[in-house]
């Protein structure tokens, strides 16, 4: 390292030599000023030429730039996978949404007494690449405040458990014809 700098010194030195040698021997005319700024490029070089030198001894090019790479393919792959993830979730996120909000506004079209609360669950299935509806719950309940009551002779609980059975099963193929979703998927309980 002193080695290194004893010699910078010198080159340096005799550059500057060179530089004042020349410009004495030069004619003051308009050749003068482009000729100095020729030797002061010439002593920039002579200065910042052993430090690139120094850097480059310390630093193999080639080992950087395959650093470089490795660092930007890693930073690409990890700000892709948390790309795709996040959006997958929020594509998940927006169909339960899409899905929830059309069916209600179907089953209100449909079936106008009733008030309804629609829950959906999607899934991505990685393998297929597509995402598959995993459960759909459907709450109904009636829109009036005031309850009909009726008086009958027949069991009550008989009579309400097959037509609420029959509703549910109305619901379902309903649902069934207008979106294609599967029967067993398909939950609907009272609120």
């Amino acid at each position: 390292m002193i080695e290194f700098m004893k010699n910078w010194v010198i080159t340096i030195s005799v550059c500057v030599f060179f530089i004042i040698a020349v410009e004495a021997i030069l004619p003051s005319n308009n050749l003068k000023k482009y000729a100095k700024f020729v030797l002061g490029l010439i002593l920039i070089i002579t200065i910042i030429n052993p430090v690139i030198k120094f850097i480059n001894k310390d630093l193999n090019i080639t080992s950087a730039i395959n650093l470089e790479k490795y660092t930007e393919d890693k930073l690409y792959k990890n700000t892709y996978e948390e790309y795709k993830y996040k959006n997958i979730e929020n594509t998940c996120e927006n169909f339960e949404y899409n899905l929830e909000k059309e069916c209600k506004n179907k089953l209100k079209e449909k079936y106008k007494d009733n008030n309804f609360k629609v829950d959906v669950k999607v899934k991505y299935q990685e393998d297929a690449n597509s995402f598959k509806i995993v459960n759909m719950s459907i709450g109904v309940g009636k829109e009036k405040l005031v309850r009909k009551v009726e008086i009958n002779t027949k069991k009550p609980s008989e009579n309400k458990e097959k037509l609420e059975s029959q509703l549910s099963n109305d619901m379902k193929n309903y649902i069934n014809s207008e979106f294609k979703i599967p029967f067993n998927i398909i939950s609907i309980y009272k609120i």
